[in-house]
């Protein structure tokens, strides 16, 4: 009957702990916010908040390596584009401009695969950027339109360069190159630039 007790009474002390902890947690703060970033929203350990950011047209940076798409049309906010040109005779990575990430992955029979395999990620692509505070706690809408990442061409056929830029803020890009001797290997580069 003793341990009975003592296990009830830890029990409500666990419950009033989780409960008391849960009133404690300060809000989390989105994208939506319209305080510009400045020196002032420095935290106390040193970091700064992200800030807040409106969609607004992507300038291309001119790179005597890259030269722009020529995008005849917009694309309106969610649509997307998929992308597979780093295919060998191993397997194709389909890519999207969905955060500049990879959609599919398509393995093809070969060697010891016996049939073909797909990897498709509906929901988040495989490598979608996501932006945290230091609690863990996802930010929403840092990026007012996911989908808004620009493919880049790039004069070396095994590298595919995404770029996201809002002007005078911030650009992300996401490179991604394969060896022409590698069989399943991707190498991947983020890089993220305030300007």
């Amino acid at each position: 009957m003793k341990n009975y007790v003592i296990g009830i009474g830890l029990l409500v002390l666990a419950f009033y702990l989780i409960w008391q902890q849960g009133t404690q947690i300060p809000p989390i703060v989105d994208g939506n916010s319209t305080a510009p970033y400045s020196d002032s929203n420095k935290t106390g350990s040193g970091r700064a908040s992200l800030p807040a950011l409106n969609p607004s047209p992507i300038q291309e940076a001119n790179q005597s390596t890259a030269v722009p798409i020529a995008v005849n049309e917009p694309l309106s906010l969610g649509e997307e584009r998929l992308v597979d040109r780093l295919e060998n005779p191993y397997s194709t990575p389909v890519f999207s401009n969905h955060t500049g990430a990879l959609r599919e992955v398509r393995l093809h029979r070969r060697d010891r695969l016996s049939k073909d395999y797909n990897m498709t990620y509906e929901g988040e692509p495989l490598l979608a950027l996501s932006f945290e505070d230091e609690g863990g706690r996802e930010y929403k809408r840092v990026l007012p339109d996911p989908r808004a990442f620009r493919l880049v061409e790039q004069t070396d056929p095994m590298k595919i360069l995404y770029r996201w830029e809002r002007a005078g803020e911030l650009r992300i890009e996401r490179e991604y190159s394969r060896e022409t001797n590698s069989s399943y290997v991707i190498h991947h580069e983020t890089r993220i630039t305030n300007l």
